[in-house]
């Protein structure tokens, strides 16, 4: 979704933010599908990358949301699907011209030509989730941007098992067992579960970022609007920061948990 105005309650891969002094993490529900999740994804980057210049390091998991929940495993036409959406064709592809803008400021390319069916994501969001239990928040995010970009950038079937399987691989994730797992439903029941977690803590739409049970904001908010809303974030934080000099980042005791952790 375009950025909404930000209201505090306070293909760039994620930095490396290394060990600054405060620690602050956040949980990013999208789509692998979501062209706005992408071009957020970008910006959340900069912003980031600025944060973590002035001594706060953000800790990102990815968490899922299905655009389209009640679509078939195999997908559909995406031209049948954006027509039945959008009411026409035409609709379709004036809204795709926004996002092609947008993203191109972005360093984003959007081949819109390229794409050719419209996916179930839930077997994408299942591969995403192992990736963080596998190699942790490094791994998760590197596969989210290949699937965005496999998706946007070449049309890729990101809902088609044999693909994500080799996009798992050129991520340097363990393929051994995993065409298996995506023809299964395992996981599946935690995938659904952090979907209804991120709806009852006020997720709408996508992107949306949580810190603990907070949605901070909604929408591919420009960087510089993202870094201000986690500095408010953290004046606001009810514990003070307890990093003894020269050690590494750690969460600060409730004020990070989660509402997924238990998911």
């Amino acid at each position: 979704m375009p950025p909404t105005t930000p209201q505090p309650q306070g293909a760039a891969r994620l930095p490396d933010t290394g060990s600054p002094a405060t620690a602050l993490r956040l949980d990013v529900v999208s789509d692998v599908i979501c062209p706005w999740c992408h071009i957020g994804r970008a910006r959340l980057a900069r912003a980031l990358g600025k944060l973590s210049s002035g001594g706060i390091a953000v800790q990102v998991t990815w968490r899922p949301f299905e655009l389209n929940p009640d679509m078939p495993p195999e997908g559909m036409s995406r031209r049948d699907y954006r027509t039945r959406k959008f009411g026409s064709w035409e609709r379709s592809r004036m809204l795709d011209e926004q996002v092609v803008r947008e993203g191109r400021a972005e360093g984003l390319e959007f081949a819109y030509d390229r794409v050719s069916r419209t996916p179930s994501t839930r077997r994408a969001h299942r591969l995403v989730h192992r990736a963080h239990r596998e190699g942790g928040a490094e791994l998760q995010d590197q596969l989210v941007g290949r699937l965005f970009s496999a998706y946007f950038d070449t049309g890729e079937d990101v809902g088609e098992p044999d693909t994500l399987v080799g996009i798992a691989r050129a991520c340097g994730m363990n393929a051994a067992g995993l065409g298996d797992y995506l023809r299964s439903t395992e996981d599946e029941d935690i995938v659904v579960g952090q979907e209804m977690l991120a709806v009852r803590a006020g997720v709408q739409g996508v992107p949306s970022v949580l810190h603990g049970d907070l949605v901070l904001f909604s929408g591919a908010l420009p960087a510089d609007d993202i870094v201000g809303l986690i500095q408010v974030t953290l004046e606001r934080r009810p514990c003070p920061d307890t990093t003894t000099p020269g050690t590494s980042a750690q969460p600060v005791g409730g004020a990070d948990r989660s509402i997924f952790d238990s998911a």
